[in-house]
């Protein structure tokens, strides 16, 4: 039963990766080499730094928005979502002063993958 179930979805996640994703060369091994490193790599582009002070901004570029969510339940803070995938950028920037009324803007774009 697991198979039948299973074939339909790991087709379509086989397709997107062989067909839509961007550059796929490269990761084919030249005979005798076992170096997994240059694709197993993990590369951080930017990571948000702590909520520190309860009247700035906190930074949350690079955040979704289900993690925007949880900041704003755990520490008040009301925001205007705009776009859908990751922060690229808001408003007012991180460190801003902040008050009660504060709104803070999220931008989101879809996130790239190397």
């Amino acid at each position: 039963y697991g198979n039948t179930v299973a074939a339909p979805v790991f087709k379509k996640v086989a397709q997107h990766i062989l067909y839509k994703s961007k550059d796929i060369s490269g990761l084919a091994f030249e005979e005798g080499k076992n170096d997994t490193r240059a694709i197993d790599t993990v590369r951080i582009k930017h990571s948000s730094r702590k909520i520190t002070k309860d009247d700035e901004v906190p930074d949350l570029v690079g955040l979704d928005k289900m993690s925007v969510n949880k900041i704003s339940e755990k520490f008040g803070i009301k925001f205007k979502h705009i776009g859908a995938g990751i922060v690229s950028e808001q408003k007012p920037e991180a460190g801003s002063p902040m008050s009660k009324d504060t709104v803070v803007e999220l931008f989101y774009t879809a996130p790239e993958y190397d």
